[in-house]
């Protein structure tokens, strides 16, 4: 008897510590997967720490929550408590009812052996009431749980500019736009009001959306800026996306902000800051005459207005007016290489803005360094260099600010969880021109508007300032495509500007020119725009 319990007592405890050995390698091992996301899970629901919001607002100052943290359904299902000949049956519910791929269905369903699997996430208003049946007819496989996630309550308006929270190695974080730039004041509980108008935000979203439809475009962008002080009041691009539903898009790409993080030959917008260095250093003035005979020489290269046009004789007025090419080499030619490369650094071309949104570009002026002629003739219209939209409409804002740079912002004040509030203060970057050059180009493109090619600019009761720019795009090979890229910039009123603002539309069909494609919904924004911040008019209507 001794000594059969001999025997059974060790044999007894070798079997139960195989069953704890075996339960340990199903633990860690074959529901590791399912233990990480139950940790995942419960950590998104107890965490205390709130993200901060982050808000747009109005011209009166009122907040318009553009981002938060909210509470949504998610629909899971324990495999192993489904019986194998209900799958069909709750494959196809799933399917019919919440619309969810039925092969993706038929994949989660088929885990036997473990107690959690998403199924859907955000679950709709209108859907709830299908996943109370679907849990009350399968009540031990299929639950739903709450859990915490970021919300955008406008969906794709500023998406670019807001960017949007998602998972870093198993980590939320901001990855796009303000989420990324401010992801740890956000992280700690901080509110951010951001400059951005949601007014004026979803008037050049509509703007954008019609011309890219009228002209067939690729892609377009607006951004619109206070010249006084550098705040960002909205910038949009297309395509777009939904910050809600991120993991749907394709392309990330359609993540980056082309305002900031993409750049472009800006062609003849580019001349007003030729025009300046001219004037700056006293080479010109508004009047001195040129004889333009369609093309110059130089280094060997010939170089034409568009069109093949010849002007003869002008005044450095017209050759804004009528966007010369010529005219922009002849000024640079006087300017001098150095002087001439000074002025686009006073400018801040091809340097970072500042701006406080990730990855911005910085334009390439390399082509300036190589001291070759024809890279300056080119540069002065526009060509052979890049900039982002951006960095031109800070330029030309220089010229709208009597000749202050500014450094953009979008944010323009923090608040704290203890009540605390830190404001954005307007910084200076530079001073790029005398306060009276700029008084004498912003005259100069009040005459474009009214007496140049970019008539169909013009703002009744109102005198506004303004150039347009048709550029080609450069080939990977060499040289230049076939397809053209639009731009207009302008502010108004044009000598006591609220708001400056730049469109740019990439590969329009159906017209050549920026005149024609950009310049009269140029004109209906900002009639719009100067109407929404109350200006009264400058000039008879008559």
């Amino acid at each position: 008897m001794n000594r059969t319990r001999l025997i059974i007592i060790p044999l007894f405890f070798l079997a139960f510590g195989a069953l704890i050995i075996a339960r340990l390698f199903s633990i860690q091992i074959s529901q590791a997967q399912v233990f990480q996301l139950r940790a995942q899970r419960q950590q998104q629901i107890n965490s205390n720490q709130r993200r901060g919001d982050i808000f747009g607002q109005d011209k009166d100052h009122n907040r318009f929550l553009l981002a938060t943290t909210k509470s949504f359904l998610r629909l899971y299902v324990v495999p192993k408590n489904l019986l194998s000949a209900s799958i069909p049956e709750v494959a196809n519910l799933l399917t019919s009812q919440l619309s969810l791929p039925s092969d993706v269905v038929q994949e989660r369903l088929s885990h036997k052996e473990q107690s959690y699997v998403p199924l859907k996430d955000r679950i709709a208003k209108e859907e709830k009431v299908h996943v109370r049946q679907l849990i009350a007819q399968f009540s031990d496989a299929l639950k739903v749980e709450e859990y915490q996630d970021r919300f955008y309550p406008y969906g794709t308006l500023g998406a670019q500019a807001i960017g949007f929270v998602g998972f870093v190695d198993q980590n939320k974080t901001g990855l796009y736009g303000i989420e990324k730039f401010y992801d740890k004041e956000l992280a700690a509980g901080n509110d951010l009001v951001l400059t951005l108008d949601i007014n004026v935000q979803r008037s050049i979203e509509s703007t954008l959306h019609d011309l890219m439809e009228k002209w067939k475009t690729l892609s377009g962008s607006i951004i619109v800026m206070r010249p006084r002080d550098g705040a960002i009041l909205a910038m949009a691009s297309e395509p777009n996306f939904d910050p809600n539903d991120y993991a749907s898009v394709k392309d990330i790409g359609y993540f980056l902000n082309p305002i900031t993080q993409k750049v472009f030959e800006p062609g003849s917008i580019m001349k007003p800051i030729t025009m300046s260095a001219g004037l700056e250093l006293g080479k010109i003035t508004p009047d001195t005459t040129y004889v333009d005979r369609g093309v110059v020489e130089v280094g060997g290269y010939k170089i034409r207005n568009a069109g093949d046009r010849t002007f003869g004789l002008r005044t450095m007025k017209e050759v804004l007016e009528f966007s010369i090419n010529t005219g922009a080499i002849f000024v640079e030619q006087l300017v001098g290489q150095k002087d001439f490369l000074r002025n686009f650094e006073n400018f801040g071309l091809g340097q970072a803005t500042g701006i406080d949104l990730p990855g911005e570009a910085v334009g390439d002026m390399t082509n300036l360094d190589s001291g070759r002629p024809v890279n300056y003739a080119t540069a002065s219209f526009g060509q052979g260099i890049s900039t982002t939209p951006l960095q031109m409409l800070d330029a030309l804002s220089a010229i709208a600010n009597e000749g202050k740079l500014m450094r953009p912002y979008v944010l323009e004040r923090m608040a704290g969880l203890d009540g605390s509030s830190q404001a954005t203060l307007p910084k200076v970057r530079k001073v790029s021109i005398k306060q009276d050059t700029a008084a004498r180009v912003v005259q100069m493109l009040t005459e474009v508007v009214d007496k140049g090619y970019d008539k169909k600019a013009r703002v009744p009761g109102f005198v506004v300032a303004g150039k347009t720019g048709t550029s080609e795009i450069p080939s990977p090979k060499g040289g230049y495509l076939n397809e053209t890229i639009h731009s207009f910039e302008g502010f108004a009123p044009a000598f006591d500007p609220a708001f400056i603002l730049l469109i740019k539309l990439d590969e329009p069909l159906g017209t050549r020119f920026a005149s024609e494609s950009i310049a009269p919904s140029f004109s209906k924004l900002t009639q719009s725009l100067l109407q929404y911040y109350g200006k009264l008019p400058d000039r008879p209507t008559n």
